[in-house]
């Protein structure tokens, strides 16, 4: 990743290099996660969205992040700190059968909760309070519902009957990631 991003920078060195947003879906997710534990103060990360999947308790276990110490292995046995506050969009479906809302297990392991996940990045970015319960999700659109954390820069959206994809929900999850990654620094997260 460090390799593609000097190679944007080389050819378009007018990229502005502090303003990097990252966004995955599924699989892709989970390497957002990764990316945002591990990634060193090198890269400057603004926006990570992440759709249709959660943490695993490999990454995040014990009130901790993990990391592999060893690249061939699949052991998360280094507890690390992300570097640096960004704002985070996470997006999953109630009826996701690959990456369970709930948590359970999926690929790569077992998953916290997609509610579980995001209140952990809020908490590591400066949330101090309890984690929003499960009824006071804000309606965003028809069978969405949002979880925010401002102070965290930190939202969730629960695609409500939503599978291992976005699927109708799209059109109106697009427009939310949009919104994100328009809003200029220093204005409320979400």
């Amino acid at each position: 990743i460090k390799q593609v991003l000097a190679d944007v920078h080389r050819r378009y060195p007018q990229a502005d290099r502090s303003r990097v947003s990252l966004i995955g879906s599924s699989n892709g997710a989970g390497m957002v996660f990764r990316l945002l534990i591990e990634l060193d103060e090198s890269v400057a990360i603004e926006n990570a969205v992440a759709l249709v999947s959660s943490m695993t308790t490999g990454q995040y276990r014990d009130g901790r992040f993990w990391a592999r110490s060893d690249e061939s292995s699949s052991d998360y046995d280094r507890a690390t700190s992300p570097v640096g506050k960004r704002r985070l969009l996470t997006v999953h479906g109630t009826s996701d059968s690959v990456v369970p809302y709930a948590g359970g297990h999926g690929p790569g392991g077992t998953h916290l909760s997609a509610q579980q996940t995001a209140y952990a990045w809020a908490v590591f970015q400066g949330h101090d309070g309890a984690a929003v319960p499960d009824s006071a999700g804000s309606p965003c659109g028809n069978n969405l519902l949002r979880y925010d954390y401002p102070a965290a820069a930190v939202t969730h959206i629960k695609v409500i009957n939503g599978r291992h994809g976005l699927g109708p929900a799209q059109p109106a999850v697009q427009a939310l990631i949009q919104e994100m990654l328009l809003r200029v620094e220093g204005s409320s997260a979400g």
